[in-house]
């Protein structure tokens, strides 16, 4: 079975945007990220329903009415990695949405 990654923005996190970054409250950590805009793009698109990194780019390019650029899988795995050891995304099984926060709300 694949992996996918799934984000809890709408439901666990408080966003607030300052100039170009994201503040991001992460209500069952109580930990606040900055984010650049292109984590906080990904984030979005993994809040509605969990994605493979394969498929990712193209949802996002399709999000932003943009073309995927090559590369970009390398890119996404990197932002989903540093997304991942803070807690504001899970890996899930394909398919399949998680059913509580993104890793018991923890942060390292």
């Amino acid at each position: 079975m694949s992996l996918a990654f799934q984000s809890f923005l709408r439901r666990d996190c408080t966003v607030r945007r300052v100039d170009d970054l994201f503040l991001v409250f992460c209500r069952p950590s109580g930990q606040t990220h900055m984010l650049p805009v292109t984590s906080m793009a990904l984030l979005d698109v993994l809040d509605e329903t969990p994605l493979a990194v394969a498929d990712i780019p193209a949802a996002l390019a399709a999000r932003y009415d943009t073309e995927a650029e090559e590369g970009a899988e390398a890119v996404v795995e990197r932002l989903l990695r540093e997304l991942e050891e803070v807690g504001l995304v899970e890996r899930v099984p394909e398919g399949r949405a998680p059913e509580g926060p993104v890793n018991g709300g923890v942060t390292a």
